[in-house]
């Protein structure tokens, strides 16, 4: 079992313009550049002095599966705007960035999410969290946002259920404002998937990450942006060829939003070895770089490194109510030979388990071997020696192709008894790099570090067949692993890979008087439908009519304002998501008549027999012609003959017409009424 490295925070002493600018100072009148660096490197059980050797030792691995030449997520709307970091928070910054991406990309909105919430929750200690994990985590004494992190920080702190919120109920401008337990997951908009990771030398692997999940989260050597020999201002471009005596590790967390494969290596100061650069998604403000952009070579000396590129991902909020956990740090160690992780749950109350989230190693000098494996649950269990004797309730093969902290949803909710313990175990076919939180109780004038593991929370499996309670180690420890659960009996599983829902094809209808009729075509999947609508002139915002169940499909709006727009939408629904819809708009009018027949006479006209309206002046009489209904006449009777004029042709033998009506009353007209169709056979 490797042992985390110590030194949490990496202070970073820049001097610029011949200013010396401390990383953590107590007090800033201004802010540099400068300050703005603040990312922490770890690798558990690798020395930071190590990792910065190993910089620049792995070759390209260039995918050879087909790109587009340039991409950009921006030009699909799948990247929110720049913002501006306050103190060193670069890290949370880009994996806000990413976060807010992957919303969009998976249709559940667009966000802005508060960086100081999460930063704050990651950086500090609460006495009052969930009891299994009281008092754990992090506890910086002074001004946290001075301070560095990463992105597996943050992924942690949203795994444990916080955030993310909404800017305006943390706003960035209030950072330096304590907050409580109470802003912890109680205004959360969203849930937290997990993060995927791929190596920064592997150049496809990182434009799969991209296409796949969207923004990306990249270490960068910023200082190295504030120098003109590394950083070429009319182009906004940056290059850094190797590691120097003052510029030795990356200090800048950024989001990667696409690529140009032929971007000119002439627009770079010093030439690199070839075209091409990532474009990348700083945090200084719009007025920095390109409006906040900037290109990257591919030839950085950072792209030749093995650290992770990450894509932080979005899941439906409610996806789970409460989670089972005991690992309240961030897997800052490390276990090299793990082959199975186990857990005990006891229910607090009848609720369905959802979901397993587990934490494969991201860190180390080797890629993730993906492996494969099985979750089993088991009751009536002894004890960690003879887990496999007792009943098993639940079995379900699984497929790991990526390190990180990440959910495994089950296949079907496993309903726990209130009172019930049970032991959750996940298998792997094959040895892997498990992250684990060591008991640790650190403390110095600057943070205080607190983990507690306690005997029959978690456990491991090296290979030998044999269960370790981890807490009765040498090291005690936890295993970094979590129970997702919603509370009641028989709740649905929200899958990721199920959503987003299509948005409802749906249908307006105003054939009576003052009503609108809605209908839609079902989706499969989902529990029910919400019926939303808004009028112009009256109200802003949509207002829910009603919601009604899967098998439904039509909805009725009565007692309208004749001569108003009413705007509908269809929101398909399961648990606590609500999927997207289009608007349509009609205007409540009096009631539309019918066709009530079509026939062909041997000439080859069409005559159209019409309901009879009560104080009708007349029908106008409608042609489908292209993809247009065109006005063709009217009439005060209840027939009309359509002659096929010469202004809209001859009829075809053999084709179809369709044909729709309005009906005239007073002084107002009826909606279009709707489509009968006859096929011309004479």
């Amino acid at each position: 079992m490797k042992k985390r490295f110590i030194s949490i925070v990496l202070t970073l002493a820049l001097c610029l313009s011949g200013m010396f600018v401390p990383a953590n100072a107590a007090a800033k009148e201004q802010e540099t550049y400068a300050d703005l660096l603040g990312l922490r490197i770890k690798h558990p059980g690798i020395s930071f002095e190590r990792q910065v050797e190993a910089m620049g030792a792995v070759a390209y691995e260039a995918s050879e599966q087909p790109f587009p030449s340039k991409f950009d997520l921006r030009d699909y709307g799948l990247v929110t705007p720049v913002k501006k970091q306050k103190g060193g928070t670069c890290w949370v910054f880009s994996s806000v960035a990413s976060l807010e991406s992957n919303a969009l990309m998976m249709g559940l909105g667009e966000y802005d999410f508060s960086e100081y919430h999460l930063g704050y929750f990651t950086m500090h200690i609460f006495e009052d969290q969930d009891e299994s994990i009281a008092g754990e985590g992090i506890d910086l004494r002074d001004e946290w946002y001075y301070y560095g992190g990463d992105s597996f920080d943050v992924a942690c702190t949203l795994m444990k259920g916080y955030g993310p919120v909404s800017e305006d109920v943390c706003p960035i401008e209030n950072i330096t404002e304590p907050l409580t337990m109470d802003y912890a997951y109680q205004y959360n908009l969203i849930d937290f998937n997990g993060v995927y990771t791929v190596p920064m030398n592997n150049r496809g692997a990182i434009k799969e990450l991209i296409t796949r999940y969207g923004a990306c989260t990249s270490y960068v050597c910023g200082e190295s942006w504030t120098m003109p020999e590394y950083f070429n201002e009319e182009t906004n471009a940056a290059y850094l060829p190797m590691w120097t005596d003052d510029l030795k590790q990356p200090d800048h967390a950024v989001t990667i939003v696409g690529w140009d494969d032929n971007y000119s290596k002439k627009n770079f100061v010093s030439e690199p070895e070839g075209d091409g650069a990532w474009i990348i998604k700083n945090s200084w403000g719009d007025s920095w770089g390109d409006s906040g952009y900037l290109y990257l070579s591919y030839y950085d000396v950072i792209m030749a490194t093995n650290f992770s590129i990450a894509a932080l991902t979005a899941a439906p909020l409610h996806s789970s109510d409460y989670r089972y956990q005991y690992d309240g740090c961030f897997g800052y160690g490390v276990d090299d030979d793990i082959y199975g992780i186990a857990m005990t749950v006891t229910a607090k109350e009848n609720q369905t388990l959802t979901a397993i989230a587990i934490y494969p190693s991201a860190f180390g000098d080797m890629p993730f071997t993906p492996v494969t494996g099985n979750i089993k649950i088991y009751t009536n269990v002894e004890n960690e020696k003879a887990i496999e004797n007792g009943n098993c309730m639940y079995t379900q093969d699984i497929s790991i192709t990526n390190a990180g902290y990440q959910k495994v949803d089950l296949s079907e909710g496993l309903n726990l008894d209130k009172g019930e313990k049970y032991w959750i175990t996940v298998n792997f076919n094959e040895k892997v790099s498990y992250a684990i939180d060591e008991s640790w109780e650190y403390e110095d004038e600057e943070e205080i570090y607190y983990s507690q593991a306690n005997i029959g929370e978690t456990f491991g499996n090296r290979g030998t067949g044999e269960w370790i309670d981890f807490a009765t180690l040498k090291d005690p420890a936890n295993l970094c692993i979590k129970a997702l659960v919603r509370n009641g009996h028989d709740k649905m599983v929200i899958h990721v890979d199920k959503i987003p829902f299509a948005k409802p094809t749906f249908y307006l209808l105003n054939n009576e008087e003052a009503k609108v009729t809605v209908t839609w075509k079902g989706i499969d999947g989902v529990e029910g439908y919400k019926i939303y609508r808004k009028i112009k002139g009256a109200e802003d915002n949509f207002t829910l009519l009603a919601t009604v169940d899967n098998k439904t499909t039509k909805y009725a709006d009565t007692a309208l304002t004749i001569g108003t727009d009413y705007t509908y939408k269809v929101v398909p629904y399961a648990g606590g998501y609500e999927g997207k819809s289009f608007e349509k708009t009609i205007r409540a009018t009096i009631a539309a008549p019918w066709i009530t027949g079509l026939t062909n006479d041997k000439k080859g006209q069409v005559k159209i027999s019409i309901q009879n309206v009560k104080d009708a002046k007349s029908y106008s009489v409608y042609r489908l012609i292209g993809n247009t209904y065109k006005y063709i006449g009217n009439t005060k009777s209840t027939t009309f003959i359509d002659k096929f004029d010469a202004k809209y042709g001859a009829y075809e033998k053999g084709a179809t017409y369709s044909y729709k009506l309005t009906v005239k009353r007073g002084n107002r007209t009826s909606a279009l009424s709707a489509t009968k169709s006859i096929t011309v056979t004479k």
